[in-house]
């Protein structure tokens, strides 16, 4: 009975124990249901969150194959999520991210995890975008059997740090290389950042050697004083944003900045941005600019001409001190007034106002014309000065004094008159002298031919005084002709001022009174030609005295200047004064006075005041004359003095003709001429022969001296028409023969030959008409020359 309660006790217990399980077994089935059905309703929760997560997400497994993309991933990417499951992860990444996203995997299955690994992936449609990805391994039981990827978006971002990037590089690089030099500094002047610019304005290769630099060497001495006031300046509290300093480079050169601060707060702290810009060369521009108007105002004020600017209303606006002395007023005192109150005295412009006539036109206007309250003659140019839109603002006027230059052209056309006649005159001397060449000859010829002291040789002698009055006259028209070239010498002009004058007034009731000074300069001059002015000079005298008086003869060492108001070269020169106590010349006949033929005696030719005018011309000089009746005249003659020393005078000996010998070639157009010498130079011993022109001379020359008998001598006609000259001559006849002597004759010397033959060759000169004894001792001088 026991066994059986406690069979019966025993099942009751395993029942109830059954029924607890099954009654636990169905609660944890309800539980398990339930667990289920949340950890469903969790699970997809889970995949929805999973699949809608803002972040690609890839579960990848250990062999590095995806397993699960989610939508996020397949639409980033461009793929389905067929196109993804199975297919390598490293597949999706491209360039170098390929070789990163191993090493990246490497890791993972090493353990580790990855935090934001930039990669780059590659889009379906071949695009490649930026990621930053995150890597987490995948462990079952300690095991790694995967891998998650969390991948976002940074292409934006990507591209944007790149522009910073860049956009920080451009403004390194802008402030790098500005033209304007920058400076950061602290409060207390601590350098913390200076551009490639600045360290180029100061030459030095870096910051560091920049800073090391002391200040006061970086400056010059003035500017330094001026960094120091500055300093206190600011301590006084003054902000100074703009100021100029002069630095010193390393190299020593100095350069002109210009300086602008100012003042900026970074990262809370006070700083001052500074900028340098390197002004050296504005600066010497403008030192340029400012030197170019000095020296424009100086040549303003330096041009000899009167100028001045009017405006419209004639109004002076500027004139230089030419235009203001001319006044006798100051420049400053001109300004304001009218040019027709000022110069014309009217209260309006005159009709032949060249500012109004420029105002009316627009265009320059020259204008000539003489000006009373100066008393000057004036040539004016008037330009108009034009604005951008075509308006007359105002006119320059030039105004040049040309009273000097009417005198010149005076001068000038008074010596066309005489170079006009001259011409002529100088033909018909030219051919009177071969003439009197002839008649004087042969009334030399003759002279030796008849009784001495009869009749035959008195009426020879009376026609040779009356040659040699006709010779002076061609040699009046000589002088004042182009031919009447002088043979010069430098002398003493006391001497001859005293032997011309004695003999002009030998046997007059006239005396001179001299006045020359022992320190008179030498001049050089053709002692027969000035000998000729002055006797010139005394007759006229006598005649405008015919009662007798005194004549002044005074002379003066004179040196010219640039500014001198006679047509004459600067230099030094001597001024002979001529004056009489005459009857004095007429104011109308004054500027006639010096023109040929011109004359108001019966008697006169009106040669003498015309030959003494070319006769001083010729020689470099000048004459002029100041007279008034019944006072007297006075005449002016300059004559350029000379730096050689006066030759001694030579006494004048006789010489007695001697017989002559030897071979002479005598060369000359006229045969009167050439019959005459032959006829001459043959009575005294030599022996002749003749030639019509220099082609011939030449031919006979060369013969004679291949025969063995050549000539000893050579007369050479300077001018022959139609043929050679002795100018042509005298170098074919050196050419074969560099000994030849040859004596040089003509009665009209068109070039200097005639006053400086031995510069051409010749050995001696004989001017027509001659006496034979000219021609006979000139052949004597040649043959005692060795």
């Amino acid at each position: 009975m026991k066994d059986e309660e406690k069979t019966k006790n025993e099942l009751i217990s395993e029942l109830t124990e059954l029924r607890n399980r099954l009654l636990k077994s169905e609660r944890s089935e309800t539980q398990l249901g339930l667990a289920k059905k949340l950890l469903e309703e969790n699970e997809k929760s889970h995949r929805t969150f999973y699949e809608e997560a803002p972040i690609a997400c890839f579960s990848v497994d250990s062999d590095g194959y995806i397993k699960m993309a989610n939508q996020t991933a397949t639409a980033f990417l461009g793929y389905t999520s067929g196109e993804l499951v199975d297919r390598q992860m490293l597949d999706l990444f491209v360039g170098i991210s390929i070789e990163k996203a191993r090493e990246i995997l490497a890791l993972v299955q090493a353990g580790e995890e990855i935090r934001g690994g930039e990669l780059e992936m590659r889009r379906a449609d071949g695009s490649q975008v930026f990621v930053r990805a995150w890597v987490k391994p995948v462990r079952d039981k300690g095991r790694i059997i995967g891998s998650r990827y969390a991948v976002i978006d940074v292409t934006d971002l990507k591209l944007a740090q790149e522009e910073l990037a860049l956009s920080e590089q451009n403004f390194r690089n802008s402030l790098e290389n500005s033209p304007l030099g920058i400076r950061i500094a602290t409060a207390d002047g601590q350098l913390l950042y200076a551009n490639k610019t600045i360290l180029d304005i100061y030459g030095y290769s870096s910051i560091e050697e920049l800073k090391a630099t002391p200040v006061k060497q970086r400056y010059t001495r003035e500017s330094y004083v001026e960094y120091k006031e500055r300093i206190e300046r600011r301590k006084r509290g003054e902000f100074i944003t703009d100021y100029d300093i002069r630095i010193v480079r390393k190299d020593g050169e100095v350069r002109h900045l210009s300086v602008c601060r100012k003042a900026v707060v970074w990262n809370g702290e006070l700083q001052f941005l500074l900028t340098y810009q390197d002004i050296t060369e504005r600066k010497k521009a403008q030192q340029r600019i400012e030197q170019a108007a000095k020296e424009w105002r100086e040549t303003f004020d330096a041009i000899t001409d009167m100028v001045s600017i009017h405006d419209r209303d004639f109004k002076i606006m500027r004139v230089n001190k030419s235009f203001a002395n001319a006044f006798n007023m100051k420049p400053h005192e001109l300004i304001g007034k009218t040019c027709y109150e000022l110069i014309h005295g009217t209260d309006e412009p005159v009709s032949s106002c060249p500012h109004k006539q420029s105002i009316a036109t627009g265009k320059p206007v020259t204008s000539e014309f003489f000006e009373p309250n100066l008393g000057i003659n004036i040539e004016a140019y008037t330009a108009p000065i034009i604005n951008e839109d075509g308006e007359f603002i105002a006119s320059v006027h030039l105004a040049k004094d040309i009273t000097e230059r009417k005198c010149l052209e005076e001068e000038q056309q008074r010596a066309a008159k005489l170079e006009s006649v001259g011409t002529l005159a100088g033909g018909i001397a030219h051919d009177f002298n071969n003439l009197l060449t002839g008649i004087m000859g042969n009334i030399s010829l003759a002279k030796r031919h008849v009784e001495p002291k009869g009749k035959a040789e008195e009426r020879l002698l009376e026609a040779e005084k009356a040659s040699i009055r006709a010779r002076d006259l061609t040699q009046q028209l000589l002088t004042f002709s182009r031919g009447g070239a002088p043979i010069k010498k430098t002398v003493s002009i006391t001497g001859l001022l005293k032997e011309s004058v004695g003999f002009a007034l030998r046997g007059s009731n006239i005396s001179c009174d001299f006045d020359l000074p022992e320190d008179l300069w030498p001049v050089e001059v053709d002692e027969g030609q000035i000998n000729q002015i002055i006797t010139n000079m005394v007759i006229n005298a006598q005649e405008a005295m015919p009662e007798g008086g005194v004549i002044n003869i005074n002379a003066r060492n004179t040196e010219l200047k640039d500014k001198s108001t006679l047509p004459l070269s600067k230099g030094r020169y001597v001024k002979i004064t001529v004056v009489d106590q005459g009857v004095g010349i007429r104011k109308e006949h004054l500027d006639k006075i010096f023109d040929p033929y011109f004359t108001t005696k019966q008697k006169g030719s009106g040669l003498g005041l015309a030959t003494s005018y070319s006769i001083v011309k010729a020689h470099g000089g000048y004459i002029t004359v100041d007279s008034n009746p019944t006072v007297g005249t006075a005449f002016q003659i300059y004559l350029p003095a000379s730096k050689k020393p006066a030759a001694a005078v030579e006494e004048t000996k006789a010489e007695s003709v001697t017989t002559g010998e030897g071979r002479i070639l005598v060369m000359d157009d006229e045969e009167m001429v050439r019959d005459l010498l032959y006829a001459e130079l043959t009575e005294v011993g030599y022996n002749v022969e003749l030639a019509s022109d220099g082609a011939e001379a030449i031919d006979r020359y060369s013969k004679a001296k291949e025969s063995g008998q050549p000539f000893d001598a050579v007369i050479m006609d300077l001018t022959i028409p139609g043929g050679m000259g002795g100018k042509i001559a005298i170098k074919k006849l050196l050419e074969i023969d560099p000994q030849a002597k040859a004596i040089v004759s003509s009665g009209y010397a068109t070039d200097p030959v005639m006053s400086e033959y031995d510069k051409y060759g010749f050995k001696g000169v004989v001017t027509k008409p001659y006496r034979v004894a000219e021609i006979e001792k000139t052949l004597q001088s040649l043959s005692k020359k060795k």
